[in-house]
């Protein structure tokens, strides 16, 4: 619409009502009407009451075809208008067109879930559905008996529709609606342009549980419980870290600083001792105690190596060890190992306690036991590693032997990993 100055103050189209967005020809009454001839048909635009109201007319109202001719309109002296449409010339007289005020009843009569009738009695008692109860269809029913063929329809959606949709279906579907509170609305229109109240609905789509705050909840506190359970697995292993590390140093000062004195003293006597037999005698016992001490350091390089925590440096260790002592004594060995995953992560503590028991019990044979083989077997299966050194020795009886600090250590440090101690006639070591 233009004002006087030619300014556009609103625009009309088919939105508001009007039958086309093509306009074939225009005309204005004395009255203020204004008669629009379309390709659909005739709209006649008016304001009553302060209301902008469009009237259409159609063949079903007796217009001769939708079709109008552009320029082929004519308004005459006594307000009739004359209206040249593709099969011919129809007159409209807009004083026998009396105006319908009486506004159009809507309402909702029905609805789909999933493209399944759902009762509607149930559901205005309990308007709460489930989150997999989001595919809904609105069926309405507008009232106008005095053009029931031009009734229009406006519907919208609490946050989905921004505005009023307009409509000439008597139904509508919403699909995957998140969950939230909702409020469906719908209006009608009759050929006069009057609009009914509109009619509401409200619902409630409810979230699934894994979207509940009482869920979220649950899910941060198990995260939380899990992040707290790594923080102090984590800090327990490097203060387990730390005290192995701790007694590493301790047991590094305690023997190699012995064993280091004794070598000095022995070494400082030399000087004054001229017999050649004592000094073999000192010179032997120094030999002895350095290569015990040049072992002990390369079993501590070893341990905390973090390239040998694995089962084949373990196997390869025990092994060269057996073979280097066992040589010396002239002692055969028989070493065997039916390990398939040799790349298994060992702990240090673990490497270390397995390495210096066996060295114990390879000790123990060789001293004690007059043997002239030792048999190793190592084993892995099942997240258990096993091994076993027996030897043709003359053996001992575990009840009545006098236990010195050999076999007292081996059980201390299998039991400080942790793990079981088996000995009987044969030196078997299971660690679970």
């Amino acid at each position: 619409m233009l004002s006087r100055t030619k300014k556009v103050i609103r625009v009309i189209d088919a939105e508001d009502g009007l039958t086309n967005n093509t306009i074939a020809d225009i005309h204005e009454s004395d009255d203020g009407k204004i008669f629009l001839s379309t390709f659909s048909g005739i709209s006649v635009i008016q304001n009553l009451h302060d209301s902008l109201t469009i009237r259409n007319i159609t063949n079903k109202d007796g217009l001769i075809n939708n079709n109008c001719l552009i320029d082929g309109s004519y308004l005459d002296q006594d307000g009739n208008l004359w209206i040249t449409t593709q099969d011919g010339i129809s007159k409209y007289n807009p004083k026998k067109d009396e105006v319908n005020t009486t506004l159009p009843k809507i309402y909702i009569t029905g609805l789909q879930i999933f493209n399944a009738d759902f009762p509607l009695n149930k559901f205005l008692k309990d308007p709460e559905l489930n989150h997999d109860e989001n595919y809904l269809r609105f069926i309405y029913t507008g009232l106008n008996l005095s053009a029931p063929e031009q009734i229009k329809y406006k519907y919208r959606l609490s946050g989905i529709d921004k505005d009023w949709v307009l409509s000439d279906g008597n139904s509508v579907q919403y699909t995957h609606l998140d969950q939230g509170n909702f409020v469906f609305e719908v209006a009608t229109r009759n050929e006069w342009g009057y609009w009914s109240e509109p009619v509401s609905l409200a619902f409630i789509i409810n979230p699934a549980w894994w979207e509940t705050w009482w869920f979220r909840l649950l899910f941060i506190s198990f995260i939380s419980g899990l992040l707290w359970l790594a923080f102090q697995y984590r800090l327990n292993y490097l203060l387990k870290l730390e005290r192995l590390r701790t007694k590493i140093a301790s047991d590094l000062h305690d023997e190699v600083g012995s064993l280091l004195t004794q070598i000095s003293v022995n070494a400082d006597s030399l000087s004054y001792i001229e017999d050649s037999e004592k000094i073999k005698e000192k010179g032997s016992f120094i030999r002895s105690k350095s290569t015990e001490v040049i072992n002990m350091m390369s079993d501590v390089i070893w341990s905390i190596d973090s390239r040998n925590d694995n089962l084949e440096s373990l196997v390869d260790r025990i092994q060269n060890f057996a073979q280097s002592f066992l040589e010396q004594k002239d002692i055969a060995l028989n070493f065997s190992n039916d390990i398939q995953n040799l790349q298994k992560t060992l702990k240090i503590d673990f490497r270390q306690n397995i390495m210096l028991i066996a060295k114990e019990a390879i000790n123990n044979a060789v001293k004690y036991s007059d043997c002239s083989k030792i048999d190793i077997v190592m084993n892995y299966k099942n997240d258990k590693f096993e091994l076993q050194i027996s030897d043709n020795g003359k053996g001992f009886d575990m009840q009545n032997v006098k236990k010195g600090n050999g076999l007292k250590n081996m059980k201390m440090r299998a039991k400080s990993i942790g793990q079981i101690l088996i000995s009987k006639m044969k030196m078997v070591f299971q660690f679970v």
